[in-house]
Parts: C-alpha cells; structure tokens; sequence
C-alpha cells in the first residue's frame, strides 16, 4: 500500500511539473549538484505555543536527476511522541522554482522566487522567496541555503502580511544545520 501510495504522489507531482527543465534556463541557477548526499544533523525550530526554540535530530537525503531536471529531498526527523518522513521535489525554472511537498494536508506546491544566488569564500548561497502561510497567517517566507564543504546550513525566516507597522519583524522560524555522511 505505502509503495502504491508514494508512486501515485510522484506520479501526481511529475504531472504538476510537466514543464523545461532549468538547464535550458539562462539564470545563473544554484549548484544543485554540491547537495547530492546523505546529510544529519539537528533541525531547531520556534514552536508555535510556546515561542520557545526546540531541537530534534534531523536527516536529509538529497538526489539529482541523471539530466539534472529534478532535485528530491528526503528527510525524516523525531519530533516529540512520533518520527516524521517528508518529500519534496524541486524543479528550476530560471529564477522560479516550484517546489512540492508531501504533508499533513496532502500534497502542498510552492514557487519560490531565486532572490540571489552566490558563491565565494563562504561557499555557496541561495536566497528562495515566497509567499505563504505561517502559523495559519498570510507571510513572506524567505528560505536561506548556504554549503560550506560538508556542512549545510538552511533558516526559514518569516515576515507577516497581516502585521500592522508596529507589530513583529522578519523573525527566524526554523533552522536545518547538516553534515555530509556519504
């Protein structure tokens, strides 16, 4: 049943993103290829009752498509009282990407915009916008994606759409520190 489950979401998916792939793209794309592996560490995050900053074990598979098409990331972490298996499916289309997640809700897609894309000393950076929902509010998401050697580091930052001037600024949400197993 799991196995009829998952080839119905990727066959769902693949369907979503029937579209050229981000190699015919003239953007400077990021270098996906840095990221394939098996990646663990710990991913820590505010919880959304308390406001308190909360820490689990974390790991990430991560797999590019033989033609660099498509980006999978697999990840799994403990989260109090049950382990938790996620999905998603990355495809670069110039500075947008679309992203789909398998979740709660079934199966959620996103497009991000590539707000900058950098590599240096401190390695390689991406910077993913977008809008979404938050804690059930409308808000700006920016993810933040930086590779140095085998560490990868990811935050979620927040910004409300709904808050008026003198509420909250752009905060962390969540925050993916990584080390490359293999």
């Amino acid at each position: 049943m799991k196995s009829f489950l998952l080839g119905l979401i990727l066959t769902t998916i693949a369907a979503v993103f029937s579209s050229p792939t981000w190699a015919q793209s003239n953007h400077e794309e990021p270098a996906w290829q840095s990221l394939e592996g098996n990646w663990a560490g710990h991913l820590s995050y505010r919880d959304f009752r308390s406001n308190e900053w909360v820490q689990i074990p974390h790991r990430r598979v991560i797999q590019i498509a033989p033609d660099a098409s498509w980006v999978t990331m697999r990840s799994s972490y403990s989260d109090p009282g049950r382990e938790v298996y996620g999905f998603e499916l990355i495809q670069q289309r110039g500075t947008m990407l679309s992203i789909a997640s398998t979740g709660r809700q079934g199966i959620e897609v996103r497009e991000l915009q590539l707000a900058s894309s950098d590599s240096g000393a401190e390695g390689q950076q991406w910077r993913l916008t977008g809008e979404s929902k938050d804690n059930g509010r409308p808000a700006r998401i920016e993810y933040r994606w930086q590779i140095q050697g085998n560490a990868l580091t990811v935050e979620t930052w927040v910004e409300y759409l709904d808050a008026g001037d003198s509420e909250q600024a752009p905060f962390i949400r969540n925050r993916i520190d990584l080390e490359r197993q293999s």
